[in-house]
């Protein structure tokens, strides 16, 4: 879940669902808006990729030559490897808590905060622009025997100022049915975008 409480678009709340099975390398995604209406959805297995868009329907994706990696962090998992790979534009302190069972799982509970400098994009008028970003709150580490020490459940509130405009997020993100029964299938009668070389005469 992501709230956007104070900047452009305040009030708005979106929510990003996952499914992922390790067997068939396969993940389902989707994204409902407030009223839970979906508005877009992603397949992915193995090396074959799909999304649909309202209006458009499912198309296939052609295969990606090289990795699609982010330039945004979107959750605090990736916020938090971002302040550990750098260190010295980030300030950080976290705090063992002691352990709570969330989501039928032992976890152990840390509070975090943690100040960050970075470049992104200038979507506004192109190259970077300095962002400064401040999170805080609370996450549980699985720690039970036979499941790696995956975020089990995470609430953050991270303030962010760019170009002097200042946006607030909150977030929260929960991991559920750990081992359940699923099988992701890829979808039916889907588009498909021609790849190839055209030569002009």
């Amino acid at each position: 879940m992501t709230k956007l409480v104070g900047g452009t678009g305040a009030g708005s709340v979106s929510y990003m669902k996952y499914e992922w099975v390790r067997d068939q390398k396969a993940e389902h995604a989707w994204m409902e808006d407030a009223n839970g209406k979906v508005t877009e959805v992603y397949i992915k297995i193995g090396d074959r990729e799909w999304i649909w868009m309202a209006g458009m329907g499912w198309i296939e994706q052609p295969p990606q030559t090289t990795p699609t990696t982010s330039t945004l962090p979107s959750d605090v998992v990736s916020q938090i490897k971002q302040v550990q790979q750098d260190v010295e534009n980030s300030t950080a302190r976290f705090d063992k808590k002691g352990t709570e069972t969330v989501n039928n799982v032992r976890c152990m509970r840390y509070e975090f905060e943690y100040d960050l400098t970075t470049e992104f994009p200038n979507l506004a008028t192109g190259g970077t622009a300095k962002t400064d970003s401040h999170s805080s709150g609370e996450v549980w580490i699985a720690d039970q025997s036979g499941l790696p020490a995956v975020i089990v459940k995470s609430k953050s509130t991270t303030e962010m100022t760019m170009t002097g405009e200042k946006t607030v997020i909150d977030s929260e993100q929960n991991l559920t049915d750990i081992g359940a029964n699923i099988t992701i299938n890829p979808p039916e009668g889907a588009m498909q975008i021609p790849t190839g070389t055209t030569t002009l005469p």
